[in-house]
C-alpha cells in the first residue's frame, strides 16, 4: 500500500491474489476433514507444471522465512520433466502445510523443498517422486514421531500456545498422500531439525499437453469469443455488471428466475446457460433438472405449460446446452451437488471476468466445438480490492471505483451499475424492514439473500457478510438477532440508499 514503484506494486498484488486463491483452496480442504475421514474425497488429475507449483510455493512463504532470517531453497533434479498430470491442489496444500511447519519451527538456518526421483522405479508409466521439506528447526523427540500425523495432535500441549495452530494440518498430509497412492514419513534430530518425506506417483507429460492431460484440466491458452449467453439471476446488480462484462466478446441476455429462462430459451439459441443457484419461482436446479429432461425426450419434472413445455421439448430434443452454477456458496460438496443435478461447470460469486473467462475455456477444452470462436491467448487478471470499509456509510464514490477498478467499465458504465446498485440496496432494505415489522421471515430472508449479492458484488464485504448472517439465522428459526443486524446495515448503507431517484424514497 506505501509503496510507489508499480511494478513492485503488481508483484505484491500478485503474491497477494495467490495467497487468496491458497486461502480458499485450504479452508475448502480442511472442511473437507469429515469427507477424508468417511473416504469419500475424490482425488483431481490434472495438466500441470511442476516448477511453477514449487515457484507458487516460494512466492508464498518466502515473506513469513525472510521475516525470520531463513533461507528458503528449492532443489530439482534437472532430468526431470516439467509437466505431469496429478492433483496439483493436493500437492500444493500438502507442500505448503509442510514449509509453513518448517518455518514456524525453525529459528535460524534453511529450508529446503527437494523434489528428486526415486531410484527404484515401477514398470509402468508413471513416474515416481520423492518430495521431502528440511529445516535446521527445533527438531522432535523419538518418542513423539508417530503421535505428529494424528488428528488433532501436537508435540506438546504447550506448542499450541507458542506456535498456534489445530493440529489438524499433518494428519490431512498424511491421509492426502494415501489417497494419491502415495507415502509420508518423518526423520528428526532434537535441536538439529527435520525433514518430512512423501512419495508419489505422477503420469510425465510433454510440454506441449497431450490428449490425456488436456483432458485432465489443461486449459492455458483457450480464449473463448463470439458466445451466445443467458445469464439466469435474481439479482439486478449481477444480471447488469455479467451482461457489462461480458458483452465485447460475447452476445449476452438475461433472466431473473427459471420460469423467464425457460421462456427465454424458447425464443433465441445460446451457447452456455450462467445459471444461479437460488432463485424465486424457480431455482437454478430444478430449471437445469427441466432442461435436461426436455433434452433427453423425458416428461418434465415440474407442472409447467403445455404450450411451453411443447415449444421447449421440440427445441431441445437431442441437444445439449452447458449450464454453469453460479452461487455465493463455495463451501466443499456444493460443487458436487450442482454437477450431479445436470450442470456442466461452477463458479462462485462474486464473479469477474478472468474467472468467466477460465470456465469458458474449461468448456471449450472438452468440447472443441463450444462456441463460435477460439484464439490463442490469455485474459489476466487480478481480482479487484474490496472496498475500503471503516466504521462508517459506505459512498457511491467507493463502489464506482470498485467497479471501474474490477472491470474496466467505463465512467458511464459504472455509474449506471451505482444507480443500479442503489436502487436494488434502496429497495430491499424496505422490503426487509416491512417483512420484520410483519414478521414474515420467510420474505425477510429473500431480501437479505438479495442484499448479501449485492454487497459481494460492490466489494462490501462486511456488510455482506451481515446479510448472510441474518438470512442464516432465519433459515435456522432464530430471528432474534435480525432487528439489530437489519438496523446496522441501514445505517452503514446510509451514504448509498437512493433519495428519491427513481421514484424510490427512503424511510
Amino acid at each position: 500500500m506505501e509503496s510507489r514503484d508499480q511494478e513492485q506494486v503488481h508483484r505484491f498484488l500478485g503474491t497477494v491474489k495467490i495467497s487468496a486463491e491458497s486461502l480458499l483452496g485450504i479452508l475448502n480442504d480442511i472442511l473437507d476433514f469429515s469427507k477424508i475421514e468417511a473416504s469419500q474425497l475424490q482425488i483431481d488429475n490434472r495438466h500441470f507444471n511442476l516448477p511453477e507449483l514449487l515457484q507458487k510455493i516460494v512466492s508464498i512463504m518466502s515473506v513469513p522465512a525472510a521475516e525470520k532470517g531463513l533461507d528458503l531453497q528449492v532443489v530439482i533434479d534437472p532430468d526431470l520433466p516439467v509437466e505431469f498430470s496429478g492433483d496439483d491442489l493436493r500437492i500444493y496444500q500438502i507442500l505448503l502445510n509442510l514449509v509453513g511447519n518448517a518455518i514456524k519451527f525453525t529459528f535460524r538456518g534453511t529450508v529446503i523443498i527437494d523434489v528428486r526421483p526415486v531410484s527404484e522405479q515401477r514398470e509402468d508409466d508413471m513416474l515416481a517422486l520423492h518430495f521431502s521439506v528440511a529445516d535446521t528447526g527445533i527438531g522432535i523427540v523419538a518418542e513423539k514421531l508417530r503421535q505428529i500425523f494424528n488428528s488433532f495432535e501436537q508435540v506438546d500441549s504447550s506448542y499450541t500456545r507458542q506456535y498456534g495452530g489445530t493440529g489438524l494440518g499433518l494428519s490431512i498430509c498424511r491421509q492426502l498422500t494415501h489417497l494419491m497412492g502415495g507415502g509420508m514419513w518423518v526423520d528428526s534430530v532434537p535441536d538439529s531439525g527435520s525433514t518430512f518425506h512423501f512419495i508419489l506417483h505422477l503420469q510425465p507429460c510433454s510440454t506441449a499437453p497431450s490428449q490425456s492431460c488436456a483432458a485432465a484440466g489443461g486449459t492455458s491458452g483457450i480464449e473463448v469469443r463470439n458466445l451466445r449467453i443467458l445469464v439466469v439471476d435474481d439479482n439486478e446488480v449481477n444480471r447488469d455488471l455479467a451482461r457489462m462484462l461480458l458483452a465485447g466478446d460475447h452476445h449476452v441476455d438475461t433472466a431473473g428466475n427459471g420460469i423467464e429462462a425457460l421462456q427465454t430459451l424458447c425464443r433465441a439459441e445460446f451457447d452456455v446457460i450462467m445459471m444461479d443457484v437460488q432463485m424465486p419461482l424457480m431455482d437454478g436446479l430444478t430449471t437445469t433438472a427441466i432442461i435436461r429432461d426436455l433434452e433427453e425426450g423425458r416428461p418434465a419434472s415440474e407442472d409447467l405449460p403445455e404450450e411451453l413445455v411443447a415449444e421447449l421439448g421440440a427445441k431441445l430434443a437431442s441437444g445439449h446446452i452447458p449450464i454453469v452454477a453460479m452461487t455465493a456458496h463455495a463451501m466443499a460438496g456444493d460443487r458436487e451437488m450442482r454437477l450431479d443435478a445436470g450442470m456442466d461447470g461452477y463458479m462462485t460469486k462474486p464473479f469477474q471476468l478472468a474467472q468467466l473467462n477460465q470456465v469458458f475455456a474449461a468448456l471449450a477444452a472438452k468440447d472443441p466445438a463450444f462456441g463460435d470462436g477460439m484464439s490463442d491467448g490469455r485474459t489476466e487478471g487480478l481480482a479487484p480490492c474490496p472496498v475500503s470499509e471503516v466504521d462508517q456509510e459506505i459512498s457511491p464514490e467507493q463502489v464506482a471505483a470498485f467497479f471501474r477498478a474490477g472491470t474496466n467499465l467505463t465512467m458511464e458504465q459504472s455509474q449506471r451499475l451505482l444507480a443500479t446498485v442503489r436502487m436494488s440496496i434502496t429497495g430491499n432494505l424496505a422490503k426487509a424492514e416491512e417483512a420484520l415489522r410483519d414478521r414474515d421471515y420467510p420474505a425477510l430472508g429473500v431480501a437479505a439473500h438479495t442484499l448479501k449479492g449485492t454487497l459481494l458484488q460492490c466489494g462490501i464485504n462486511s456488510l455482506a457478510n451481515l446479510a448472510d448472517d441474518m438470512y442464516c439465522g432465519i433459515r435456522a428459526g432464530e430471528q432474534a438477532d435480525c432487528g439489530r443486524l437489519l438496523a446496522a446495515l441501514r445505517n452503514r448503507l446510509g451514504g448509498l440508499l437512493d433519495e428519491g431517484g427513481d421514484g424510490i424514497q427512503t424511510r
